[in-house]
């Protein structure tokens, strides 16, 4: 049984039928392939001109589910991106660029005299 539209959840998305996801991806989204896959998919299935109610491509209720998979999947580049963006904590200790010399094992030392 489908929801009617009054039923449906409300969509959270980042873009608009004027605004589209781009197709390459914004700086930071790792998976380059699965943004442009998502995004191809989120234009291909949006809302028919008429009503808003069916999907062009499946013909369906919209949000159909490859335009809600897409679309999930072009919010979580996004989040994941903006996530690694965000500033390093100053308080935390600094990582040495070269590692001391790691402490010889006894049975090294011991073949190295022979």
């Amino acid at each position: 049984m489908q929801l009617t539209r009054t039923q449906q959840p409300r969509i959270r998305s980042a873009y608009t039928r004027q605004n589209p996801p781009p197709d390459e991806p914004p700086e930071g989204v790792a998976e380059l392939t699965g943004w442009q896959l998502a995004a191809a998919q989120w234009r291909r299935h949006l809302p028919d001109d008429l009503l808003g109610v069916e999907c062009v491509a499946c013909q369906i209720a919209w949000p159909c589910d490859a335009w809600d998979i897409a679309n999930d999947i072009l919010n979580s580049s996004r989040d994941c991106a903006d996530q690694h963006d965000e500033p390093v904590d100053a308080t935390r200790e600094e990582v040495p660029e070269t590692l001391a010399p790691r402490p010889r094992s006894r049975y090294a030392a011991e073949t190295e005299m022979a």
